[in-house]
């Protein structure tokens, strides 16, 4: 997973409850030598998003895309200031992982879903994510 996120894809104490205005500042973050165009592949992920919430427990959400419009894996995390509902009026979320790839690449796309989401299964990945606050800190334990 190191090779898709950097630390300039973490943001760190976000403020703001709009989950549309979360996603375009996440997407924002990726290198436009990594995307073909920000607004379509923006699109997308918004697609993806209304087909079905992306909370998976823990307080974490997991946006993503497949998109022709994205030249790469990309992994883009958020800590949010304060706890936010995510489209699910029972569950809140802090943490977002914004993951893209590309429309040919539906086998990286999983395996990286796969392994994010036996991550957040652990207690300890998920109390480093609560108490770091320094990009650098937070790169090394995502890619662990």
């Amino acid at each position: 997973m190191e090779n898709f996120i950097n630390k300039d894809n973490i943001i760190l104490d976000l403020e703001t409850e709009n989950k549309i205005e979360i996603i375009n500042k996440m997407i924002n973050t990726i290198s436009n030598e990594k995307l073909a165009d920000k607004e379509k592949f923006f699109e997308d992920v918004l697609k993806r998003e209304k087909m079905e919430n992306t909370v998976v427990g823990f307080k974490v959400a997991i946006p993503h895309g497949k998109s022709e419009f994205i030249n790469s894996p990309q992994i883009v995390f958020a800590k949010l200031k304060k706890e936010i509902f995510w489209g699910d009026p029972d569950e809140k979320v802090k943490y977002i992982f914004l993951l893209g790839v590309p429309s040919a690449s539906a086998g990286e796309h999983i395996k990286i879903l796969m392994k994010l989401s036996k991550k957040i299964l652990e207690e300890k990945f998920r109390e480093k994510l609560e108490i770091t606050d320094e990009k650098e800190e937070l790169l090394k334990i995502i890619i662990e």
